[in-house]
């Protein structure tokens, strides 16, 4: 609202009254100094003051900003420390004692500080501080205490970030941990060299406070010249040069503990001394204390009500309670939980008052409690299983709708079963994260509990939730619980083009962490022909870096097939490859298809024109092999050719499998005589039984071969 221009006489008249004002104001204040001059003036010392006692007060300041300035620096790395060891308290708890003592003992000696002594006929004016000659034996403690402690931080850093550096596991994080902490280290070394103990006939003034820039002379020249030390600049800072190219992942996980990251874990912390949740912040109570709460109680007099547990008979059944989801007008899920009844509620509280008050003693001898570990082990083994990643059968390929079904139950059942006591959680809570899966069938509406999904549409899949699951869980297994990075045994994962590079990386560097880890299935989504050649050359890139022995089993597709060359030790590999991949048909023209000679079973899937002898040089030792043939829904030609078996001479089964109907039964019994008489050379070389099976699809529209052809050979009989 603009201003209204007032009239002459009044803006006059308010002005004046505001200088008026003003002024008086001014007048009433100066009055106020000038008559308390008097006062003011007998509180002041008028007497000339020596340049000593003006000295002896100030060098006691200056101590202080020097030794606040050193204990800020000692408490920013405690806290570093603190980070990088979230679980191991007795070493923040001893680093504290120390910074504790170091702050306490520089307070002390500052306090009995005083100027330093000079000759008048020097004609020397100076103002510093030295501790109290008499206390001289405890002075050095300002310059020991606190090397010690560096020392200390220095060799912490050094054990945590050293060992995932060597192995080329490490973050940039760990790798900017220990670059400051070396350059900290050598600055403080260059300037702590003043603590060390003077000889008794040294004449020389004693050491000034924490840090003493002052170069000592060696023996001789100090007894040419006792009272002379020259100031000499400080030492240049040596220079850290990061070359950003090696900055590591831009994954950012959800406040870890600093570790590496995943954290290069190389103390490997056992769940029974470590609190299994997520967070790993707090330390839950014992079960001895758990019995106190309300909850507990009310847990144990439930149990003591269901009677006999478990019998050998029967098995685990856990109901899983649905609850109903609603659609808001923003599309926004809400479950809607029943609420109890007012009587229910207060019978409850009854039952639970009654518990408490029978077992005051908060002794916790009944109840899921005192289960032993043979019948939890029992309890676990009756629980149904998911479907193995890697199975046996030839035809399960890709996760489906019912697997993950299955795998959603076992999960919830042992989510609801850690969540029974403290005591049930140290036992089903590793086992619960012994298996990580990310596929696309759990990410639809049915199972969205399971995973975290993102809102973008109705029933929509984004390839984004994916990666992000993944993320998380890799988490949850190697930032907020590192002990559980050792429970892992099975990785079934799916992974999108969404930030494709970062995931890799992190996936890669994870993978080094889980030294229990036996079956990994790596399946790639591409989007199209382009971004099918691009994700493989990334995957041969990212995971070339690394070597794991620990994995057994290996599943790959088109695109993830590098991944297999830093799985030195597999022993059975399940390939789906629709076609040539882009990585291996330069690797095979330029005769360098890498051998793994380890892998003894390979089920293999790929279309009826693909050439299969440089598969055959690329497995050699092949006990097992399962060929799955796709083409055509019919199929009249004649089938392909057998001609890489000889190549294998240690194959003892072989098992095709053909998805395709083919009506002509002469093609089939053709191709069957084919294959038996292959088996049979290959059983004049090698001497054992020799084993042959055939699958044929029995009709159009069977989705599975139901005819099973098996040829057994023994081995021939040696006559003596």
């Amino acid at each position: 609202m603009p201003q209204v221009v007032p009239q002459v006489i009044p803006d006059i008249y308010d002005t004046v009254n505001t200088n008026y004002v003003g002024f008086a104001s001014f007048v009433v204040l100066i009055w106020d100094h000038i008559d308390t001059f008097a006062d003011e003036a007998s509180r002041i010392n008028l007497e000339r003051e020596t340049q000593r006692p003006l000295c002896a007060r100030f060098v006691k300041y200056e101590g202080c900003t020097v030794a606040m300035a050193v204990e800020v620096v000692g408490l920013m790395m405690f806290l570093r420390i603190k980070a990088i060891y979230p679980n191991q308290r007795w070493i923040t708890m001893g680093l504290a004692t120390l910074l504790l003592f170091e702050t306490a003992m520089n307070a002390w000696l500052i306090s009995r500080g005083q100027p330093v002594m000079h000759n008048p006929n020097s004609g020397v004016r100076a103002c510093s501080m030295i501790f109290d000659p008499s206390i001289s034996a405890a002075a050095s403690a300002s310059a020991w205490v606190p090397l010690l402690y560096d020392t200390i931080i220095f060799g912490l850093t050094l054990y945590r970030t050293l060992p995932p550096i060597l192995r080329e596991e490490a973050s940039y994080i760990i790798k900017r941990l220990l670059e400051d902490g070396m350059l900290y280290y050598r600055i403080t070394l260059n300037l702590k060299r003043a603590g060390e103990q003077l000889n008794s006939d040294d004449l020389s003034t004693p050491k000034s406070l924490l840090f003493d820039r002052k170069k000592r002379r060696s023996g001789q020249y100090a007894e040419r010249h006792p009272s002379f030390i020259m100031t000499l600049p400080l030492p240049s800072f040596p220079a850290a040069i990061v070359n950003p190219a090696t900055g590591g992942t831009e994954i950012v996980f959800a406040r870890p503990s600093p570790v590496g990251t995943p954290l290069a874990l190389d103390e490997r912390i056992r769940s029974d001394d470590t609190n299994p949740d997520e967070d790993n912040t707090t330390t839950l109570p014992t079960p001895l204390h758990i019995a106190r709460t309300v909850y507990a109680q009310l847990v144990c007099r439930i149990f003591s009500r269901i009677g006999s547990f478990l019998p050998p008979s029967s098995s685990l059944c856990i109901q899983r309670s649905h609850m109903k989801a609603t659609r808001s007008s923003s599309g926004a899920r809400r479950a809607k939980v029943p609420l109890r009844s007012a009587k229910v509620a207060r019978s409850e509280r009854f039952d639970c008052q009654q518990t408490a008050d029978a077992t005051s003693t908060g002794n916790n001898g009944a109840g899921f409690a005192t289960i032993p570990v043979e019948l939890l082990s029992e309890i676990l083994s009756q629980l149904p299983r998911p479907v193995d990643p890697l199975t046996t059968q030839p035809w399960h390929v890709l996760f489906s709708e019912a697997d993950a079904e299955e795998l959603y139950s076992w999960r919830r059942t042992l989510l609801c079963l850690s969540q029974t006591c403290q005591r049930w959680r140290h036992f089903f809570w590793p086992e619960l994260w012994r298996r990580i899966e990310i596929c696309e069938p759990l990410f639809n509406e049915k199972h969205e509990k399971f995973t975290r999904t993102h809102p973008g549409g109705e029933g929509a899949i984004h390839e984004r939730h994916l990666n992000v699951e993944l993320v998380r869980q890799l988490e949850v297994v190697t930032v907020r619980g590192p002990y559980l990075a050792d429970h892992v045994n099975v990785i079934n994962i799916e992974i999108a083009e969404f930030s494709l590079k970062r995931v890799l990386v992190e996936l890669a560097r994870c993978l080094s962490l889980f030294h229990n880890l036996r079956d990994v299935k790596l399946h790639l989504l591409p989007s199209g022909a382009k971004s099918l050649s691009n994700m493989a050359s990334l995957v041969h890139r990212v995971f070339s870096k690394y070597r794991y022995p620990q994995i057994r089993h290996v599943g790959i597709c088109d695109v993830s097939f590098p991944f297999l060359s830093s799985c030195s030790e597999a022993r059975s590999v399940c390939w789906n490859l629709r076609n040539s991949t882009p990585w291996e048909e330069p690797a095979k023209s330029q005769g360098t298809l890498p051998v793994f000679p380890s892998v003894e079973y390979l089920r293999f899937s790929t279309p009826f024109n693909r050439n299969l002898e440089d598969i055959a040089c690329a497995f050699p030792n092949l006990r097992e092999l399962s060929l799955e043939w796709r083409g055509p829904y019919l199929w009249h030609e004649p089938l392909p050719g057998l001609d890489f078996i000889p190549l294998l001479t240690r194959l003892r089964k072989i098992t095709v499998l053909s998805f395709t109907y083919i009506k002509e039964e002469e093609v089939k019994r053709t191709f069957s005589n084919a294959l038996v008489g292959h088996m049979r050379n290959l059983q004049k070389l090698n001497v054992e039984e020799k084993i042959a099976v055939m699958h044929w699809a029995a009709s159009l529209s069977s989705v599975r071969p139901t005819v099973i052809e098996t040829r057994c050979l023994p081995p021939p009989r040696r006559n003596h």
